[in-house]
């Protein structure tokens, strides 16, 4: 037990790749609801759940006290350091292992294998490495299953002494964006997203102060701010060119400012009698479509292409971390479960199968049926790295993505700062950082 809490389930991670899984993993266990709206999971992450100051080892090993499922994320390098003593995963797998009642899970990604995991057999028992792998590993695709990712919550169900079930059944809306009419000039605020930098002198010193006094309090879920009702971000500014806040202020890399958190301002792009489809009218963002330009092995005959929007991820960023951060219940609830059609959506054969999703990215074919213009980057996105132009006939607009193949299997259309798709087309690398979004939306009238 940790501070008053009894967690059950362990997220064990090394390195950026499995840093950036094991969140996600950890907001889909923390949202997770049943058929009878119960959440049985109480997820640990330790770079969300461990405040500041506090000792690594002295938490761990209370949170292994009551855990009941240890999840690996297996990387490459999993198990290579854990030859060095101190070296945390080595730590938290031997802590682990003195508990009898925790069953491990792993978790593999495309390129591990145990065969190439020498110093696993070198530094843990027999049985220790029998334990360990008691349990097919779950291969993680990098597909994002709404509300079932990776097919992990059954099986850590069934590691909880539960039967597994399955979630809850959501009802799907097809799109068809043919049965919907365009709409001009019509724009709705929903949901909430850091936006303006905090440019009050007097403000930002209250709101630094008010961490000492208790009048600015953390949210731990979303790390955010709160101070007197307003809530702010605050982040390392990594800034993709030399370009200002929309106060004229010069960005610069690694300083850190406050950004407050205001309603997402949408523009209604086609509605029909019950649903309006919406995109942000600014960039809000700066994530990139998939972390690296390689297929994604299934088998070994089998690859999903790097710009495959299905297993992309800014397509899991969207639906698990921007979902659940920019929307309260209230709203999550008027985003309508839709089914999308990706195929043949643009210059290129689609590499994707159609999806079921809470947020999107617009498609060559939905683009190009309503007026497109450039659009301005928001002061976060920006100190995110997002590309904004300089230039005076396009200047504060940026480059953002759709969710349509480019000319090649590792590029994704854009839509650039002039609001065009260029007749080549216009396509960026997918794991471009300065390539930023617009998320797209349909909410019930």
């Amino acid at each position: 037990m940790y501070k008053g809490q009894e967690y059950n389930v362990f997220i064990s991670y090394r390195g950026d790749r499995t840093g950036e899984l094991g969140s996600s993993i950890y907001k889909d266990l923390l949202h997770y609801r049943n058929a009878n709206m119960i959440n049985e999971f109480v997820p640990f992450f330790a770079p969300l759940c461990i405040p500041k100051g506090e000792d690594f080892k002295e938490v761990i090993k209370n949170v292994l006290q009551d855990v009941k499922c240890f999840i690996l994320l297996l990387d490459k390098d999993y198990f290579r350091k854990c030859v060095n003593d101190d070296d945390m995963v080595y730590f938290e797998i031997k802590t682990a292992l003195q508990n009898p009642n925790i069953s491990f899970i792993p978790v593999a990604l495309s390129d591990f294998s145990y065969d190439d995991q020498p110093e696993m057999f070198r530094v843990f028992e027999n049985t220790e490495i029998n334990r360990i792998r008691h349990i097919n590993p779950v291969n993680y695709l990098g597909v994002y299953n709404f509300k079932a990712e990776i097919d992990l919550i059954p099986v850590i169900l069934a590691s909880l002494d539960s039967n597994p079930r399955k979630t809850e059944t959501t009802s799907v809306f097809e799109l068809n964006i043919d049965e919907f009419k365009i709409v001009n000039d019509k724009k709705i605020s929903f949901g909430s997203y850091p936006q303006s930098v905090v440019s009050d002198i007097d403000l930002i010193d209250k709101i630094a102060t008010g961490m000492f006094n208790g009048e600015t309090t953390l949210n731990p879920n979303t790390y955010t701010l709160n101070y007197r009702g307003k809530s702010y971000a605050t982040i390392a500014e990594n800034p993709f060119n030399k370009t200002k806040f929309d106060n004229g202020k010069v960005i610069n890399a690694g300083a850190r400012n406050y950004y407050e958190i205001s309603p997402i301002v949408w523009n209604i792009l086609f509605e029909d009698e019950q649903h309006y489809f919406a995109i942000s009218e600014r960039i809000i963002d700066a994530v990139q479509f998939s972390l690296n330009r390689f297929a994604q092995r299934i088998d070994n005959s089998t690859f999903y292409a790097a710009n495959n929007w299905e297993t992309s991820y800014i397509r899991r960023w969207l639906n698990n971390e921007f979902f659940y951060d920019a929307f309260n219940e209230f709203e999550r609830e008027k985003i309508v479960y839709t089914k999308i059609d990706n195929t043949n959506s643009g210059y290129y054969p689609s590499t994707s199968a159609d999806t079921n999703d809470k947020v999107f990215l617009i498609s060559h074919k939905e683009i190009y049926k309503t007026s497109c213009d450039g659009a301005l980057t928001t002061d976060y996105a920006k100190a995110r790295g997002a590309y904004s132009s300089t230039s005076a006939s396009h200047y504060g607009k940026g480059d953002w993505w759709t969710r349509s193949p480019g000319v090649t299997n590792d590029s994704v259309e854009n839509i650039d700062r002039r609001g065009c798709v260029e007749a080549v087309p216009f396509c960026n690398y997918v794991d471009d950082t300065a390539a930023s979004l617009r998320p797209c939306i349909i909410i019930r009238k």
